[in-house]
């Protein structure tokens, strides 16, 4: 029974080293998608302001679409673009579902990144305190006091910075969703109002 536990030792205290290399890591990257997140917020603030009021006074007549696919072609981004190929394939019901599946596939890739940092800032953050515990006792039993301080700070310090990393994730994750939703709001707003005129016309015919 003392080999295993003396194996567990040295397997745990082993990981110290990637545990706090990897929350070097990620806390570097969530300060680096803060910015992303700044860049994507300019990017949903234009739209909501610009391209949101058109597409919800939109009429489906051929030259009304036409004006505001040349409209929504000037405006750069994944949603615009988005919009442009709804309205392209106004004749062509699968398509369209196909452009809605895309958009919900790159929208889940956005979000990846921040649902990575909330769910693996705090479990490396927990790894990273509980590691140097089994050290601390150890120099607290023996009397070394300096080395239990050490591996005490190294153990709130992990805390910290793990606790930090989820709470970007999760907030950034927040915002992103809200976004997400929003963005398929509208893109679904569009199909289901051709949608709806194709059906008057085929009960007219």
């Amino acid at each position: 029974m003392e080999i295993v536990t003396n194996i567990l030792y040295w397997i745990s205290t082993a990981l110290l080293l990637p545990v706090t290399l990897g929350l070097v890591l990620l806390f570097a990257r969530s300060l680096f998608y803060l910015g992303e997140m700044y860049s994507a917020y300019s990017e949903y603030r234009k739209n909501k302001k610009d391209l949101f009021p058109a597409l919800n006074e939109i009429i489906v007549e051929d030259e009304k679409l036409s004006a505001l696919k040349l409209k929504v072609g000037e405006t750069k981004g994944q949603l615009p673009e988005a919009v442009v190929k709804l309205l392209s394939f106004k004749e062509s019901f699968v398509r369209r579902e196909k452009v809605l599946s895309d958009y919900e596939l790159i929208s889940e890739k956005r979000i990846s990144i921040p649902k990575s940092l909330a769910k693996l800032g705090p479990t490396l953050g927990l790894m990273g305190t509980l590691i140097p515990m089994g050290p601390a006792l150890v120099g607290l039993s023996t009397g070394d006091i300096a080395s239990m301080a050490h591996n005490m700070q190294v153990a709130f310090a992990t805390t910290v910075v793990g606790l930090i990393i989820g709470a970007i994730g999760f907030v950034c994750l927040q915002a992103r969703q809200r976004w997400t939703m929003e963005e398929l709001s509208q893109l679904e707003f569009i199909h289901e109002l051709i949608k709806e005129e194709d059906e008057k016309k085929k009960v007219y015919q």
